[in-house]
């Protein structure tokens, strides 16, 4: 929804990461790295004829536009991460959090986090879907969030989840912590304090790494208070 209200106003470009929307779905796994998406986004603002841009993401996508703002700063005038992931994530003290998660004994259906598993997406993704997205638009009155957002995600495989997910890193958390301190453009990040996915705490820790960055966390909501966003990136 935020798209069609930023297009009246400024030039706004999206596109989907490799896996998703009307993107190939190539079965590499080496395909899903997090270098590789940026370099599909580079391509993109190549291929569009932006030369700088702002950048916005939400959640995997707000990581995906602190990547890029860390290591291409000359192609940003800014960056919008919104409940951003990344290697800052800290653990939820409620026990709802994605790095704590672990898999199910075998012989028994997976419960309640258990299902963030991607060993487990390839049995069951739907189920891991219809969980997953029940707890990230937690906000009443989210029905519709929550029917497009099980849409979209049932447009991509269990399979290419888990190449997302299991891929070796492609670079060290030394690494991107150095790059990402040394961020000196505009950034802006926003956190839901309901947030059941991500621990609004993980943006405090992200906002200390960056000096130049503004930190705003909206009481009550998580992160479905902004709906339409899917987990992408808007140039």
């Amino acid at each position: 929804m935020q798209i069609p209200y930023l297009a009246r106003h400024f030039r706004a470009a999206t596109f989907d990461p490799v896996g998703n929307g009307k993107s190939d779905r190539p079965d590499v796994k080496e395909r899903y790295t997090a270098k590789q998406v940026m370099a599909d986004a580079i391509a993109v603002l190549d291929a569009s004829d932006t030369e700088t841009c702002v950048a916005v993401g939400l959640s995997m996508g707000g990581a995906l536009v602190t990547y890029l703002a860390a290591f291409h700063p000359e192609r940003f005038d800014g960056i919008v991460p919104i409940a951003p992931s990344g290697p800052w994530m800290v653990p939820n003290p409620n026990g709802t959090d994605i790095t704590d998660s672990k898999p199910a004994d075998q012989g028994r259906t997976p419960v309640g986090w258990e299902k963030y598993d991607p060993g487990y997406w390839l049995v069951d993704s739907p189920d891991f879907v219809d969980y997953f997205f029940d707890q990230a638009a937690s906000d009443p009155h989210s029905t519709k969030l929550v029917d497009d957002t099980r849409g979209w995600a049932f447009e991509t495989t269990g399979r290419i989840l888990n190449y997302t997910s299991t891929n070796a890193p492609s670079f060290d958390v030394e690494e991107i912590t150095e790059k990402v301190r040394a961020i000196d453009l505009p950034v802006l990040i926003t956190h839901g304090d309901d947030d059941r996915v991500i621990y609004h705490e993980s943006s405090a820790v992200l906002r200390g790494m960056i000096p130049a960055a503004d930190l705003v966390l909206i009481e009550g909501p998580a992160t479905s208070r902004w709906p339409g966003i899917r987990s992408r990136s808007t140039i």
